[in-house]
């Protein structure tokens, strides 16, 4: 017995292969967002752990200090003169830590044998306007340096040039939230960091702020 087969029409295979797309398209876009979700999620786990790092390396280079200094950035004009220092409720953009030597204490002078700087560099990101990595660098002086001694040696001509000094990056990018300033002067006892972090391009970028509090021994 013969028996008839039945084939799809067009308009059958079109609507099947209508479903289709839009099942293959859900899932694609479904793994799409699985994949930038994993991106961001592993953004913010780098975000979180260069908070930690940068609060724990500015909070024992701070606690070892003497005193700190707030320039408006490491660019020369801004950081060249005991004038360019900013004072208490100002903000700047580098910060230098001083390290005296202990035992010259008891005879009244205190030369100075450290100085460590953080300062964060010019926006390197055409999408972010104002952000820019933060840096480090760190001098060791063999002889401390009496800055009282002589008229033409003072703190800032120890700071060494942008082409001089060896810096290791402590944060990718980073902007500023006080006042758009990284380093805001409190009361010239303490120093508070304020940044805005972040990781990751537009595709998945992520950022979070961070906001702490360093004070030198004195």
């Amino acid at each position: 017995m013969n028996r008839s087969i039945r084939a799809f029409s067009l308009p059958e295979l079109m609507i099947a292969l209508g479903i289709t797309a839009l099942i293959l398209g859900g899932l694609m876009a479904f793994n799409i967002q699985l994949i930038k979700g994993g991106l961001f999620s592993e953004q913010k786990n780098l975000i979180n752990r260069d908070i930690r790092k940068v609060t724990t390396d500015l909070g024992e280079v701070a606690k070892e200090a003497n005193y700190f200094v707030i320039y408006s950035s490491f660019n020369k004009a801004d950081r060249d003169s005991s004038e360019d220092r900013l004072v208490t409720d100002q903000s700047g953009d580098f910060i230098l830590f001083v390290h005296t030597a202990a035992s010259y204490v008891s005879f009244g002078v205190h030369p100075i044998e450290r100085i460590v700087g953080y300062y964060r560099s010019p926006g390197t990101v055409d999408d972010l306007k104002n952000v820019g990595p933060v840096v480090k660098f760190e001098v060791n002086f063999t002889t401390p340096v009496d800055i009282t001694a002589s008229k033409t040696v003072t703190l800032e001509s120890l700071i060494p040039s942008a082409i001089a000094v060896k810096t290791t990056k402590v944060l990718e990018l980073s902007s500023g939230t006080a006042n758009g300033k990284l380093f805001y002067n409190f009361q010239n006892k303490s120093a508070m960091v304020n940044g805005q972090i972040y990781h990751g391009n537009l595709a998945a970028r992520a950022t979070d702020t961070y906001n702490f509090t360093v004070s030198p021994r004195g």
